[in-house]
């Protein structure tokens, strides 16, 4: 009987062709190189070089760890650059490697040449070079994945090349035309940046030891939703635990302080309200199932809150802000592995939650859609798991959508993390003045019985009527002439009620005659600037030109002004657009984004505006109302409401701020 003949194993070539079919590209080639020093190194350092076609030609990374290439003299498939490396590390939940081939597969897909140099633990040094094209063109299939160059190295020459006493300098030479588009160092420098934040962000947070380097700019841990102050009091958690026989628990504490426990029906598929009791029996028994476990007890845990109060989208979404549209990221080790998303709908009500679910166990990882180029995608498998694990993340957003915005508001304005909203007919609440009518009374005499008339009280016999002329019922304008009992002091009567006395009052008639003291009594102008405490000696204000009075209407005339004067400024325009489009009075809900330039038009300035002016001009004109929303929307998204607050960055705000608001506040 003649042998079979032998297989062999598959040539270079065919491994070539594979992994630059597979979808590397320049964020998951530079995480690959990554993941082991940013783990356990102290510095790294990453450079790039752009080539005079524009084009990325090499990138060097450098780190300290501190045994360099652990292995590297090893044969076989202990070497770490054996292109199916097999070590200890690959079975150890608290280390991202876990099937030995990302690290090489990723330069191969990337570039024409891959050159290692590393200092080992023994203070011996050693550099490696993989020419990838010429590996592929060698006949021999075992000798096909053979480095280049393979040999020890000086270590002063090392040190020359290399800027640490330890670890290693991985340089990616010759990257390929079609691997990168034409690019600067700037965006490149940038790109690499953000790569690193999204998909190392918790072990940022969690290393403060660890610098990284990129073109000479130091990355640093960027605020994600879940710290920010609007969301941070706005997450519920999930802990999920897998008993043996695969029995699925959960527990979920939202942000109101309410725990639940649930159970997964593996028969109908839903969650189901559980026992604390039998909860607490299993996990004092400790019958979990082998993945590697959290400190209580769980295998898996997952967070949710809400953007909804968020700068970027509260009150006026920021036109360059996405939504999170109900995304869920996934780490294994805090390394993030990709974004599903589950339960989605059409409503739109989710659009404003974020949830990440982490994990440790590389087993558990491959039964909810762990994939081996380090990504993960539940959807991908319809196991118990991964139906239990939406069903919880369901139950986890429930009270964060759109929904429930007026008890999430609710909640943040009783935290005092936003500032309550000013009651819409707040405006017309100084028409309260109308109590001091009270002294009017015939009892307390006559001092503002007829202060428009202020000749009339002269004669006794006409001293009652006075009080019924029409104009002064305004019950402010009486209150505003008391200033006129001033000139009536010198007449000299001993007691209020003798002025009634006919025959006295006759001659202090004569101080009461002159006409200076029925300036002051008119009262048609105060009742314009019936909202200042003090009308009776208004503050001129020279603004942009124009003129002013304290108080609210210096405001709104001041704002209308500061507007338009600006308008060619794009924060200011941005702020007054955002308020014209969704602030839907009669006068605004015709208005578009493009009319703008209809807030230079003349007639603005003579506000307030009416339902009888001409459609022409209302059509397109922004309301005194509309005003004060602009002024509160810009500072707002800041906190900051009154005059003891700092104001911070945005001088235009603080322009308007000292301008309109200060000096009315101050009078």
């Amino acid at each position: 009987m003649s042998s079979l003949n032998r297989i062999g194993i598959p040539h270079f070539r065919g491994k070539l062709v594979q992994v630059r079919a597979s979808g590397y590209n320049m964020d998951s080639v530079v995480c690959e190189i990554l993941d082991f020093p940013v783990q356990h190194a102290l510095n790294i350092r990453i450079n790039t070089m752009i080539g005079d076609n524009n084009k990325l030609s090499k990138i060097v990374v450098q780190d300290d760890c501190p045994d360099g290439f652990k292995n590297i003299k090893e044969s076989g498939e202990k070497n770490p650059l054996n292109m199916a490396c097999v070590n200890e590390s690959h079975t150890n939940d608290n280390e991202l490697s876990e099937f030995g081939t990302g690290f090489k597969s990723a330069a191969a897909a990337a570039c024409k040449e891959l050159e290692l140099k590393t200092r080992l633990s023994d203070g011996s040094c050693h550099t490696t070079r993989f020419m990838w094209e010429e590996m592929s063109k060698c006949k021999d299939p075992v000798q096909s994945y053979e480095p280049s160059y393979d040999s020890s190295m000086d270590s002063s020459a090392f040190k020359r090349s290399h800027p640490f006493s330890t670890g290693s300098t991985i340089t990616l030479r010759g990257i390929l035309n079609d691997f990168y588009h034409t690019t600067t160092q700037e965006e490149v420098t940038q790109n690499i940046i953000k790569n690193i934040q999204k998909t190392y962000q918790k072990i940022l947070k969690a290393r403060e030891d660890l610098t990284i380097i990129v073109n000479g700019i130091k990355v640093n841990c960027n605020q994600n939703y879940f710290d920010h102050p609007l969301c941070k009091p706005f997450t519920n958690e999930m802990s999920m635990y897998i008993f043996k026989e695969n029995i699925i628990y959960c527990t979920i504490k939202n942000h109101n302080a309410n725990e639940s426990i649930f159970i997964f029906n593996t028969d109908t598929k839903k969650l189901n309200i559980g026992k604390s009791r039998k909860f607490s029996n299993l996990k004092s028994k400790n019958t979990s199932t082998t993945y590697s476990l959290y400190e209580d007890g769980s295998v898996l845990k997952a967070r949710s809150t809400t953007v909804l109060l968020h700068p970027e989208f509260y009150p006026f979404k920021d036109e360059t802000a996405t939504v999170p549209n109900n995304h869920i990221a996934i780490f294994r080790c805090n390394r993030y592995m990709g974004n599903v998303v589950f339960n989605g709908t059409k409503d739109g009500y989710q659009n404003n939650t974020i949830t990440d679910i982490s994990l440790k166990s590389k087993a558990l990882s491959k039964k909810i859609g762990g994939k081996w180029n380090k990504t993960m995608d539940p959807n991908s498998i319809n196991n118990d798991i991964t139906r239990a694990l939406r069903a919880c993340v369901k139950k986890l957003i429930k009270n964060l959508t759109s929904k429930n915005l007026e008890e999430i508001k609710n909640k943040a304005i009783d935290s005092n993390l936003i500032p309550r909203p000013a009651e819409p007919d707040a405006p017309t609440e100084p028409a309260e003045p109308d109590e001091p009518a009270e002294p009017i009374a015939p009892t307390e005499p006559a001092e503002p019985v007829a202060p428009t008339e202020p000749a009339e009280p002269v004669a006794p016999a006409e001293h009652a009527e006075p009080d019924a002329p029409t104009e002064p019922i305004a019950p402010t304008e009486p209150a505003e002439p008391v200033a006129p009992t001033e000139p009536i002091a010198p007449t000299e009567p001993v007691a209020p009620t003798e002025p009634i006395a006919p025959t006295e009052p006759v001659e202090p008639a004569e101080p009461v005659a002159p006409t200076e003291p029925a300036e002051p009594v008119a009262p048609t102008e105060p009742a314009e600037s019936a909202e200042p405490v003090s009308p009776s000696e208004p503050m001129e204000l020279t603004i942009n030109g124009h003129n002013y009075n304290s108080g609210s209407s210096a405001f709104v005339k001041g704002v209308k002004d500061y507007v338009m004067d600006n308008l060619e400024r794009e924060d200011v325009c941005n702020i007054a657009r955002k308020v014209c489009k969704y602030n839907f009075s009669k006068f605004t809900e015709k208005i578009g984004i493009n009319a703008l330039n209809k807030l230079c038009d003349p007639d603005w300035l003579i506000g307030p505006l009416e339902g009888g002016t001409s459609n022409e001009t209302v059509r397109w004109m922004i309301t005194e109302d509309n005003l004060r929303r602009i002024y509160e929307r810009i500072l707002e998204k800041d906190n900051r409401l009154n005059s003891e607050q700092t104001l911070g960055a945005g001088e235009w705000k603080k322009e308007i701020f000292d301008k309109f608001i200060r000096p009315s506040t101050s009078n």
